[in-house]
């Protein structure tokens, strides 16, 4: 507690930061009911909602990379206040336009801006706060953004008293344009390559994009971490379709047992990120992660096992603690081990390889429910996970993650 008492009070850059990302983060998570509303409305088919989940994957799975590389070679606030203006005007007009393929472009749009945003602000942590308060800042980010997501959809319930699923998309709008506001204000020094660079020519972005991998490998255990996280998300993400089939009919809950199955999840989460912000260097962090994936692992077995939705209260809720740790753990981790010139094409990588690991699971998943039903599903999940620890834990256990890499890494 000492240390984000001690952020709050002496990091005023990243006191903007957080405010805006807080406000933002709740018009997020209010806009996401209402986008499903909206598409499913425009096209009343299922298709519509995966179409719509698929718009903020697909930019991330195939752009991330390539925005991550212009997030080591450019302004962090111009990338940052850009990205938080184009969804600023993606969902005004998502408010505004009638037809489904509208809808479905505007959507996309705003996930690119989403996949620029992520690894430009993932690597501008470390610019904007003494290294001892990195983990706290990286913790707290992460609870706003879950606590923003579990919040939401309680205010988008409330607001459609008042207005209709259009308003809250241009509310979600505003909150964008009140952070790009925000973030113009920020000092966030210049890239890591410009304050490193000699003169000589930097390469094109996607040979900058081959070197931000070469240096990833180059570096045990964020290597690790990346790829047993892009694992352990094809297990966890799956979740997002069979907790709704295992409270709806195997535990007959209605839609307020299954709102606040997901909210306890959600609270878990952010909790989870809090306590990873105890991480204090590479190591720490590593362990943390490790915990993180075998609590996740377990708690999905639980899950299998609740015969009543108050029980899978508990057990979600410890799942999302487990989540929520090892989401914080590896990003804190990262930002240890892995050089400043070559951050936000590791992040971009990163983002790429997450999001496609969610699209597998929205998909496997669906079909591994229709196929075992819930509680299998939930015991193949776990048992999965487990599997990443055991191999994640075998290799970080014998890997020192202290310090950054003793890589020298192309200009982006």
């Amino acid at each position: 507690m000492r240390d984000l008492r001690t952020l709050f009070v002496t990091e005023p850059r990243a006191r903007r930061l957080l405010a805006a990302h807080a406000q933002s983060s709740l018009g997020t998570g209010a806009a996401y009911v209402a986008l499903l509303l909206v598409a499913y409305d425009r096209f009343h088919s299922p298709f519509a909602v995966s179409a719509i989940l698929l718009c903020e994957l697909a930019p991330a799975i195939l752009l991330a990379p390539m925005l991550g590389a212009a997030a080591d070679r450019w302004s962090p606030k111009v990338i940052l206040v850009a990205s938080d203006v184009l969804r600023c005007a993606a969902f005004v007009a998502l408010a505004l336009v009638g037809s489904f393929e509208a809808t479905v472009a505007f959507a996309v749009l705003a996930g690119v801006g989403q996949a620029a945003f992520q690894p430009a602000v993932m690597a501008s942590l470390p610019r904007l706060v003494e290294r001892k308060s990195l983990p706290s800042m990286t913790g707290v980010y992460g609870a706003i953004q879950e606590l923003g997501y579990t919040a939401g959809p309680v205010l988008a319930a409330a607001a459609f008293v008042l207005v209709e699923a259009p308003g809250l998309l241009l509310a979600n709008g505003i909150t964008f344009a009140l952070s790009a506001v925000l973030l113009a204000t920020i000092d966030f020094g210049r890239p890591a390559t410009a304050e490193a660079g000699d003169g000589t020519a930097k390469p094109r972005l996607l040979a900058a994009v081959t070197d931000g991998a070469r240096a990833l490998r180059a570096n045990r255990a964020a290597w690790t971490v990346v790829l047993s996280s892009t694992a352990f998300v094809c297990f966890l993400g799956a979740i997002n379709v069979a907790e709704l089939v295992l409270v709806r009919e195997t535990l007959d809950g209605g839609p307020a047992h299954y709102s606040l199955v997901v909210a306890a999840m959600g609270l878990g989460i952010a909790g989870g990120s809090l306590f990873g912000a105890r991480a204090q260097d590479g190591d720490a962090a590593g362990r943390q992660y490790l915990a993180g994936l075998a609590l996740c692992g377990v708690s999905l077995l639980a899950c299998a096992a609740v015969p009543s939705w108050p029980v899978a209260l508990a057990t979600f809720a410890m799942l999302g603690v487990g989540n929520g740790l090892a989401l914080v753990a590896e990003n804190v981790l990262i930002q240890h081990v892995v050089p400043d010139a070559v951050k936000g094409r590791v992040f971009g990588l990163k983002s790429a390889l997450i999001s496609t690991s969610f699209a597998v699971a929205y998909f496997g998943g669906g079909a591994l429910v229709a196929v075992a039903g819930p509680r299998a599903t939930f015991v193949g999940l776990g048992t999965g996970c487990l599997i990443v620890w055991v191999a994640a834990r075998a290799v970080l256990v014998r890997t020192s993650a202290g310090r950054p890499a003793e890589v020298v890494p192309a200009p982006a």
